[in-house]
């Protein structure tokens, strides 16, 4: 469970945790892929995002990622997922730290829940 964690929601579906601010990342560039970024005059990075797989019985299972609005690659994502309102603000508090409020919404339907390669 590297860098992973599962979490329960209160009553109210709520959670919170606290966590290291994320940072970007570079895709493989020694392949198609870099070949592909570097014909199109493209940067290798990711910016820093938080992944989130939302399960709730009775509903269709929502992943997504939540990327960081001030980091240097929010708006030329070498994947081209940081759009909209995935991007939010990292917010400062008085303590140094950054708090994120998101508001995730699950689609009314089935159920199916992943199986990614997690090693």
């Amino acid at each position: 469970m590297n860098l992973r964690a599962a979490f329960e929601t209160d009553v109210d579906g709520r959670f919170w945790f606290e966590s290291v601010r994320p940072s970007g990342y570079g895709v493989p560039i020694d392949g198609p892929c870099g070949e592909l970024l570097a014909l199109q005059g493209r940067d290798h990075m990711r910016p820093a995002h938080l992944h989130f797989i939302a399960i709730a019985q009775g509903h269709k299972v929502l992943t997504t990622q939540i990327f960081d609005a001030h980091d240097p690659y929010a708006y030329s994502d070498a994947a081209f997922g940081a759009v909209g309102s995935l991007l939010r603000n990292f917010e400062p508090d008085s303590k140094g730290h950054f708090h994120l409020d998101v508001e995730l919404c699950l689609e009314p339907g089935v159920m199916r829940i992943p199986t990614p390669p997690l090693a």
